[in-house]
């Protein structure tokens, strides 16, 4: 089973600042919930930059791409993701 963003942001938020108070010592109980918090948005936004990444390095391969880089569907150099190329992929990367 696929565990959702959230909730793997959720299991390395608790796993990374239990490990930073317990081992480290860097964390108090008075600091233990905001850096909690942080630590999932930091996860989030990871996620987030690489699926951005992803998907620009996937529309390279689209095959309505020419050999000048001129995408067949009008839309050179600023992919809209809206063909049924790269929704699909799209559509994977959330499953």
């Amino acid at each position: 089973m696929r565990q959702t963003i959230e909730d793997a942001a959720k299991d390395y938020a608790i796993r990374k600042t239990s490990f930073r108070k317990n081992v480290l010592k860097e964390v108090d109980a008075d600091d233990y919930v905001l850096r909690e918090d942080d630590c999932r948005e930091d996860f989030k936004a990871g996620v987030e930059w690489e699926m951005a990444e992803a998907i620009n390095a996937h529309w390279k391969s689209c095959p309505n791409l020419s050999k000048d880089n001129d995408l067949m569907c009008n839309h050179s150099l600023d992919c809209n993701q809206k063909c049924e190329y790269m929704r699909s992929f799209i559509r994977l990367l959330k499953e």
